[in-house]
């Protein structure tokens, strides 16, 4: 068969993918959605075509200027993480065989083939050469002869054929990549625009979210993202990115200037997984956790975190309100995202949200962890986070802090609504924990009793709203 694929049905899927991945903790993985406007890719490739680097009658796909793009992204967050050292990177492009040879192109089914390209550091790791890597990438994907091509579709219709006859279930989940095997510095970008994830109907609706996992790290997946109206038959505004990178090198990623001025976090990962033991873990509360502390800690830093503002949009079902009257308590809401949900409320160049960092005892984390996820089980998920001292301090006295968000696509987020309405679902929730209006009195004046200035607009005045409705 081809090089770049192969197939064994002696071993599961798990089982290949741990053959042929580099060895780590479940734990140390790290998956995040992250969703990039159009527009932002639109001016991507506009700075590819202006920069004087394409000859005359070259041109380059929009698939090409994003996989450079990911590309340089992911290794510089592997760098500058150390999690591999300083070196050059292979890349590669995930090539649809049927398109070169003018075959149609419908159906999930299509066969890929990863196109290899190997890129010195010098010019990977620096953003500005983002041209002329999208230039090589283009040119990666058009060295494959279409015999060759030919000779590969033929090759997995094959041996699919004779997987499926032979016994073996979901014969499709045991082709894999054989270029992947990241004992090495490699990142892989696939990109499926022609898979409507958000467009079809699984027998019970269309989904309001959707989510690949992938235990290779620096393996890069993107879909078309949903409609960019509620018409679900307009046109996608954006593209998904589902990233599995290691913790270290998603932390780095997240904090990139050019990765973070395009995309926003879409989704993070969900709860459940096991801390490390004999780990170090601190845990930001921003919420109930800064004055209901049930769990041992050693010490305790009273911070903000940047780029984020506090809200309350998470509907409580099982604390401060019931399946069928929900309660409101906290969440996290991105800074670009803020104006959108909240028009009328003032705006702000930056955000914070003030809270309480607390580093869990020694010895303790695996069980501290295991309490806060069952605590948080309500639809929040797990991010990590820098925690500042001041809010114009330019160095976190923090890195890498866990905190517990509830992300708008989970089930149990509200979704923009006025604060008005707010005020009126706290001052008559009631739930197991006692009742909504306790849970917001408490969290204000524990704030005030640390810094009264972390008491923000928003904060006060759902509070004042909430006063007034005996």
């Amino acid at each position: 068969g081809p090089v770049e694929i192969s197939v064994d049905a002696s071993m599961t899927p798990r089982e290949l993918v741990l053959h042929t991945t580099k060895l780590m903790a479940p734990t140390d993985i790290c998956a995040c959605v992250f969703s990039m406007k159009l527009d932002r890719l639109g001016e991507l490739k506009q700075t590819v075509a202006g920069s004087g680097v394409l000859g005359e009658g070259e041109w380059v796909s929009s698939n090409n200027v994003l996989t450079a793009f990911i590309a340089q992204c992911v290794a510089r967050a592997n760098t500058n993480a150390q999690v591999y050292e300083w070196g050059d990177w292979t890349v590669f492009q995930a090539l649809d065989m049927r398109r070169p040879l003018g075959l149609a192109q419908r159906g999930l089914g299509s066969p890929l083939m990863l196109a290899e390209l190997h890129v010195p550091a010098q010019q990977l790791l620096d953003s500005a050469k983002l041209p002329q890597v999208t230039r090589n990438v283009r040119h990666s994907v058009e060295k494959y002869s279409g015999e060759y091509l030919q000779g590969a579709i033929d090759w997995m219709h094959v041996t699919y054929k004779r997987l499926a006859e032979s016994g073996v279930e979901e014969p499709w989940r045991h082709f894999w990549f054989t270029a992947m095997n990241t004992n090495r510095r490699a990142v892989g970008v696939s990109c499926m625009q022609r898979i409507p994830v958000y467009e079809a109907d699984f027998g019970c609706g269309r989904p309001a979210m959707a989510r690949s996992f992938n235990a290779r790290p620096n393996y890069v997946i993107v879909f078309p993202g949903p409609p960019a109206a509620d018409d679900q038959s307009a046109e996608h505004s954006a593209m998904h990115l589902y990233v599995t990178l290691e913790r270290a090198a998603m932390q780095a990623l997240r904090a990139d200037e050019e990765w973070a001025g395009r995309m926003t976090i879409h989704s993070l990962s969900p709860l459940g997984s096991a801390w490390p033991a004999n780990r170090p873990l601190w845990v930001f509360g921003y919420g109930s956790l800064i004055y209901r502390v049930d769990f041992p800690i050693e010490t305790q830093v009273f911070g903000c975190i940047k780029g984020h503002r506090r809200a309350f949009l998470q509907e409580s079902h099982d604390h401060r309100g019931t399946e069928t009257h929900p309660g409101r308590v906290c969440t996290l809401i991105p800074h670009a995202q803020w104006a959108e949900m909240f028009p009328s409320e003032p705006s702000q160049e930056t955000s914070v949200c003030w809270g309480v960092a607390y580093k869990i005892k020694s010895g303790m984390e695996q069980q501290v962890k295991r309490h806060l996820d069952y605590r948080e089980k309500d639809g929040y998920s797990e991010a990590f986070v820098d925690v500042f001292g001041e809010a114009d301090d330019e160095q976190p006295v923090l890195r890498d802090v866990l905190v517990y968000v509830g992300a708008w696509d989970n089930p149990s987020f509200a979704g923009a609504e006025s604060l008005e309405h707010t005020a009126r679902v706290v001052a008559g929730a009631r739930g197991p924990s006692g009742t909504n209006r306790e849970y917001l009195y408490h969290l204000c004046n524990a704030l005030r009793e640390r810094n009264p200035a972390a008491v923000d607009a928003y904060l006060a005045r759902l509070e004042t709203l909430v006063k007034s409705l005996k």
